[in-house]
């Protein structure tokens, strides 16, 4: 039985193939993470703003009565 020619790539076990990745995809899941984190923080701050407003309208309302 003849033998199979090695193949020109190293051969590696499924689970270490799958974790290889480049570091250029790597940045551009954190890049992506972190733009989603500014929104959520955006978004989070915006509602903090509007609730400080309303607090404060009724604060005054209250020290005005």
């Amino acid at each position: 039985m003849a033998k199979r020619p090695r193949p020109l790539t190293p051969r590696l076990p499924p689970v270490v193939a799958a974790v290889v990745r480049t570091v250029e995809s790597r940045f551009a899941d954190i890049e992506g993470l972190l733009l989603e984190m500014r929104g959520e923080q955006d978004r989070h701050l915006r509602q903090l703003t509007a609730l400080r407003v309303e607090m404060d309208l009724v604060t005054a309302h209250v020290r005005d009565a």
